[in-house]
C-alpha cells in the first residue's frame, strides 16, 4: 500500500474518531459503542446547522497560545464543511492570537497559516486566514454583515468569510468568523495589484528585517540601501500608528501604518507620507486644492471614498474614522496612482453595538452611537486637533454628487439585509433572518463557554435575554437606521457639514 493511500485511511479515521468524540459529549444519553461512530459523522451536518468546523491539533495547550499574543506553534489541521465532508486534512506552518484590543477579552482571536495557498469553504486561495472571535458582538453577525454588505456595493478585495466551530487539541472554543486577511501578496487577498515589499527584497542582499530601523515619533521605517526604480506603490495603509514597523503622522495628528510594504524603506516612507499629506491638505481646504495647486480628486478615488462614508456614517462605526480605517495606494505606473478607501474591516462595535464615543469633557464632541438617528462622521475626530477626513470631504460637491450616486445600491442592500427585497443570484449579501438561522445553534453553544458581552442600548437586556433577542435588537437598529437615513435624506447632513 502506497502512503497515500495509508495517509488517507489515518486522516479518515482521525476524522470519524473526533466526530464520535464530538458526538458523545453532545448525546451522553446515546448508546457509547464505537458502532455508532460513522452515523455520528454523517449526522454532523445537521448538529451545526450549515456551520463548519476547524479541528486542530499541536503540541501547545490552548492556554499558551493565550498566554501571549506572540507564542505561535505548528500542527495538524481537519477542516469539515457543513455537510460533513473533510475539505482540509494536513499540516499548519502556524496558529497564534492576532487584534489589539480584541486580544484582551477572555475568548481569543487567531490567525493561522498553512505551507501552501488553500481555498477553504469556497474563498480565495490564501495561505493565512483570521478567526475572528467577535467576542464583544452579542450576535457575533456585525463583522459578517458589514464585510458582506461592502462586497454587495462593490468594494474591491472585501474580505470573504464563513462561520465555523473551533477545537483544540479535543478542547471545544466556540464559534469564529474564519476570514480573509487584508494583506498584499501573491497568495492573499489582494493579489493583482504587484508587492513593493516583495520587489523590494529582490534587490537586496538580506532580510529586509536586519536593515537599521528608526522612528523619531512622526515617522518609522528601514534604512534599506537599494529601492526598486518605482516606488509609488502599491502601498496598504491602516489608521493606526502604534504597532506597525513602518508608518507616519501627519502634520495634523492623522496616524497611519503601512502595512504594506511592513518593512519600507526611508525613501518609500518619505513618497507615502507625502503623498497622504498632499491629500490631506487639499481635502480640508475650502476650494479642495493644495498649495501645489493639485485638486484632492488627484489624490483619491472618489467612488471608494464615498461608498466608505456610507459603510461607517450608517453603522455608526466607533472605530471607522481613526484606527480601523484601510487605504490602498496603486503604482502610478501600474494603476491608476489613486488612494482608493478600503477594504472594509472592524464593524464589531458598529450598528448599535456601543455606548458613547469620546469623553464628555470638552476635549471631544460626547455622541450616542446606540442611537439610530442622527449625525456620526462629521463629529467624529482621528485626532485631538482635526475632525474624520469625512468632514473634510462632505464640503466638495464632487464628493456628496458621489455619495448620492452610491445610495442606489446601498439602499438596495441594506433592503436585502432586511428582508424586503429578493437579490439577483449570486449576490454576497444575505437577510439577517438567514445569517442568523445559519449559526443560531452554534451560538447558543458558543455562549455556553464564553460570556455574552454587548455595549451601548439595553446592553444588560441582551446579555440576559440571549442570542434571539440581540438579533431582534440589531435588526431594529438597522431598521431605524435606514429610516432615519431616507427621511432626512444628505441635504441635512450637508447643512451640518457646510462651512
Amino acid at each position: 500500500m502506497n502512503k497515500r493511500a495509508v495517509f488517507a485511511i489515518i486522516i479518515l479515521a482521525l476524522g470519524l474518531t473526533l466526530s464520535w468524540v464530538f458526538f458523545l459529549t453532545h448525546n451522553p444519553e446515546e448508546p457509547t459503542s464505537p458502532d455508532i461512530a460513522t452515523a455520528a459523522f454523517m449526522s454532523y451536518s445537521e448538529h451545526v446547522m450549515s456551520v463548519g468546523t476547524i479541528f486542530l491539533e499541536t503540541e501547545r495547550d490552548i492556554s499558551w497560545f493565550d498566554a501571549d499574543r506572540s507564542n505561535e506553534a505548528p500542527g495538524t489541521a481537519t477542516i469539515v464543511d457543513a455537510d460533513g465532508n473533510i475539505i482540509f486534512s494536513g499540516e499548519f506552518d502556524r496558529l497564534r492570537g492576532r487584534g489589539r484590543s480584541t486580544w484582551n477579552l477572555p475568548k481569543r482571536p487567531y490567525n493561522i497559516r498553512f505551507p501552501e495557498p488553500q481555498s477553504l469553504f469556497g474563498m480565495n486561495p490564501a495561505r493565512t486566514f483570521a478567526l475572528l472571535a467577535n467576542a464583544q458582538d452579542d450576535t457575533m453577525l456585525r463583522n459578517r454583515i458589514m464585510l458582506d454588505l461592502a462586497a454587495a456595493i462593490g468594494m474591491p478585495y472585501s474580505a470573504k468569510s464563513v462561520f465555523v466551530e473551533l477545537y483544540v487539541n479535543g478542547e471545544y472554543r466556540g464559534l469564529y468568523q474564519l476570514t480573509e486577511r487584508i494583506i498584499i501578496d501573491r497568495n492573499q487577498r489582494i493579489n493583482d495589484i504587484g508587492d513593493l515589499e516583495r520587489e523590494t527584497r529582490r534587490l537586496n542582499d538580506r532580510p529586509l528585517s536586519e536593515f537599521p530601523h528608526f522612528d523619531n515619533g512622526h515617522i518609522r521605517g528601514f534604512h534599506i540601501p537599494n529601492n526598486p526604480t518605482d516606488i509609488t506603490g502599491p502601498y496598504l495603509l491602516e489608521g493606526y500608528y502604534k504597532y506597525e514597523e513602518s508608518g507616519f503622522v501627519t502634520r495634523d495628528g492623522s496616524n497611519i501604518s503601512i502595512a504594506s510594504p511592513q518593512r519600507a524603506s526611508a525613501e518609500q516612507v518619505a513618497y507615502i507620507s507625502n503623498f497622504f499629506q498632499g491629500m490631506e491638505d487639499a481635502v480640508f481646504s475650502a476650494t479642495g486644492y493644495n498649495e501645489n495647486g493639485r485638486h484632492f480628486t488627484e489624490y483619491i478615488n472618489i467612488e471608494s471614498a464615498a461608498k466608505m462614508f456610507l459603510l461607517q456614517e450608517f453603522s455608526k462605526n466607533h472605530d471607522g474614522t481613526s484606527s480601523s480605517i484601510w487605504f490602498w495606494k496603486a503604482s502610478d505606473v501600474d494603476g491608476d496612482g489613486l488612494l482608493h478607501f478600503g477594504p472594509a474591516w472592524d464593524f464589531d462595535i458598529a450598528l448599535g453595538n456601543v455606548g458613547f464615543w469620546g469623553e464628555n469633557d470638552g476635549s471631544y464632541t460626547f455622541i450616542d452611537l446606540s442611537d439610530p438617528e442622527g449625525w456620526w462622521t462629521p463629529f467624529s475626530q482621528n485626532s485631538p486637533r482635526r475632525e474624520s477626513i469625512y468632514a473634510g470631504l462632505w464640503q466638495h460637491e464632487a464628493f456628496r454628487d458621489a455619495v448620492v450616486d452610491a445610495w442606489e445600491d446601498f439602499s438596495f442592500a441594506i433592503n436585502v439585509l432586511l428582508g424586503n427585497q429578493s437579490p439577483p443570484e449570486g449576490f454576497p449579501l444575505l437577510s439577517i433572518e438567514q445569517y442568523s438561522a445559519v449559526i443560531r445553534t452554534a451560538a447558543e453553544r458558543n455562549y455556553e463557554l464564553w460570556p455574552i458581552i454587548s455595549h451601548g442600548a439595553n446592553r444588560e437586556s441582551r446579555e440576559l435575554n440571549g442570542f434571539d433577542y440581540s438579533v431582534d435588537h440589531l435588526t431594529r437598529f438597522i431598521y431605524a437606521r435606514y429610516q432615519f437615513f431616507t427621511r432626512v435624506g444628505f441635504d441635512d447632513l450637508h447643512k451640518i457639514f457646510k462651512r
